[in-house]
């Protein structure tokens, strides 16, 4: 009989936030079996709550930072055979800036169950997270700060696995791999954003 799959948490990190902005990361989970359990040692931001999604493959810490400051805490998940894997998070909240924001609207995948929104401010990278667990395809990126040029790419969760990033914008406004097309709708107020998704990462 073969040994069964040890449970593992593969989020590495998660995005810091702003004061009054919506919050929304996926600690993501793999191998083992499910249904998979969740719990938080320590606490979340202030106005942030943990929820387990339908399946259990991820738990989603999302709500409204009430607060300025930092916080550390560990996210574990134990598999149906009892295994259980942690990691420790630190997620920092800012305070609330001039409401500048971008509108971002992409092509569904068909096997998508949700999708991962990363950004840079350097052409091809490296991406920070900017939200995961997006049920939608379109994201409104309210942290965005006037004058900066930032560069984004998404990828599709199938609720196993994470597609690659999505390719270099054309000068035409849309970009699109083999999962999604990525088109940037508007800019708000005069944050001056040149909307380039990057190049596909590694």
């Amino acid at each position: 009989m073969a040994q069964a799959t040890v449970v593992s948490i593969s989020t590495a990190s998660l995005p810091n936030g702003t004061v009054g902005q919506h919050y929304s990361a996926a600690v993501k989970a793999i191998h083992g079996c499910t249904p998979y359990r969740w719990w938080i040692s320590g606490t979340l931001p202030s106005g942030l709550v943990a929820s387990p999604s339908p399946a259990t493959t991820y738990d989603l810490v999302h709500g409204t930072p009430a607060k300025v400051g930092s916080s550390t805490f560990s996210v574990t998940v134990r598999g149906c055979g009892g295994h259980i894997s942690s990691h420790r998070y630190t997620v920092s909240i800012t305070p609330a800036q001039t409401a500048h924001s971008v509108s971002l609207k992409w092509q569904p995948s068909a096997t998508a169950v949700s999708y991962d929104l990363y950004r840079s401010t350097l052409s091809g990278g490296p991406y920070g997270l900017v939200a995961s667990a997006i049920l939608g395809t379109s994201f409104v990126d309210q942290a965005v700060t006037s004058g900066e040029t930032y560069f984004y790419v998404v990828t599709a969760w199938d609720g196993t696995k994470e597609s690659a990033f999505s390719y270099q914008v054309h000068r035409s406004g849309s970009l699109k791999n083999r999962f999604l097309k990525l088109v940037a709708r508007r800019v708000h107020h005069t944050a001056c954003l040149k909307l380039t998704p990057a190049l596909k990462g590694p």
